[in-house]
């Protein structure tokens, strides 16, 4: 492609494509690609650019740069985002409007977490009401091992729901055959499963052996629910435009989530302090419609410290479970590892 020359197109706009998202942070600027989950990142000075280039023509912003350097700067930068395919130019920037930021779900709850050891719940009861609140996502997260009967006993309960998707997060067993669970993916073909604390010589005779995503190995050991809220550059999420839109809306972890821990008690998350019940006496259709249940689902990330000057914000799932001031409920992630100040992990 050969390179545009801006001095032929004074008189148009350059623009980026609507599903190019502009985040900035205190030290530089993400241009979020949602469409082809992507990231690109820009200095700060740019940004400040893209907003004049809002509403100005090319010329108009030309003419507001000091000299010919400034403006052969420009041009490059321009070409960059072409080349990315990250944004064009247009003779009329009103056919092209910013996408509406309007969120909603026709779900009163999106996603669900059960926490299960060895109190046997009753999941049943369980399923049952998170069909009425029209839940499609569910995980369950075994801190004991759950053998294929138990899992099959577990999955029974599902005949009278229309969940989406269901995710098992599995501790391996000390004596491990793959033939029984593969067995259960293939007849609930709505569910998934992830063996976790699995011994690095079976991890690397496992990890090739199954082809199919549906059942799935990780070394990492987890043994309780206190391993959430790890923020890394591995737990970002490049969302669709639904997600990426309730990301800057609403909490990235909470936003219409319900919980039940491993004694049977319902919060927002299982790592949190506050229960609002437990299943064997309480509803969950009444605990969702409380406020202060509610608080959770409207913290955003342009509210909370720190997070509020990163440039990964609208990626991040947050968490409000463990924080850096206990007392505040806009307190920094206590287990985030990025500093926007400098534009570094912990481990840089």
């Amino acid at each position: 492609m050969n390179p545009v020359r801006l001095a032929g197109h004074t008189g148009d706009y350059l623009t980026l494509y609507a599903d190019c998202f502009l985040v900035q942070g205190h030290t530089r600027t993400m241009i979020c690609d949602v469409s082809r989950k992507k990231m690109f990142f820009i200095s700060n000075a740019y940004h400040e650019l893209l907003l004049e280039l809002k509403t100005k023509t090319i010329g108009e912003v030309g003419d507001m740069l000091e000299d010919q350097s400034d403006f052969e700067e420009f041009e490059q930068f321009a070409n960059y985002l072409i080349s990315h395919e990250l944004g064009f130019i247009t003779d009329n920037i009103e056919c092209f409007p910013p996408i509406d930021l309007v969120w909603d779900s026709p779900y009163s709850i999106t996603n669900a977490i059960i926490d299960i050891r060895e109190k046997r719940l009753n999941f049943e009861k369980i399923f049952l009401e998170l069909e009425q609140l029209n839940c499609p996502y569910v995980q369950i997260r075994a801190y004991s091992v759950l053998s294929p009967e138990q899992l099959q006993s577990i999955l029974l309960c599902t005949a009278a729901t229309d969940f989406k998707h269901m995710q098992f997060l599995l501790k391996f067993p000390q004596s491990f055959s793959i033939e029984p669970y593969s067995q259960l993916v293939q007849q609930y073909k709505m569910i998934s499963l992830q063996f976790h604390s699995v011994p690095g010589a079976d991890f690397e005779q496992l990890k090739g052996s199954y082809p199919y995503s549906d059942i799935s190995f990780i070394r990492q050991e987890i043994d309780s629910c206190a391993g959430c809220g790890v923020i890394n550059s591995e737990s970002f999420t490049l969302y669709s435009l639904h997600g990426f839109i309730e990301n800057i809306r609403f909490n990235g972890c909470l936003n219409r989530k319900i919980s039940i821990d491993e004694n049977g008690d319902i919060c927002n998350c299982p790592s949190m302090a506050k229960k609002h019940g437990n299943i064997d006496n309480t509803y969950l259709k009444d605990v969702m419609a409380k406020e202060e249940f509610q608080v959770y689902w409207h913290i955003n990330k342009d509210e909370v410290a720190v997070c509020k000057d990163c440039e990964y914000r609208y990626i991040c799932t947050d968490c409000r479970a463990y924080l850096t001031d206990p007392g505040n409920l806009y307190s920094k992630p206590l287990k985030c590892n990025y500093n926007p100040y400098t534009a570094k992990w912990n481990n840089q």
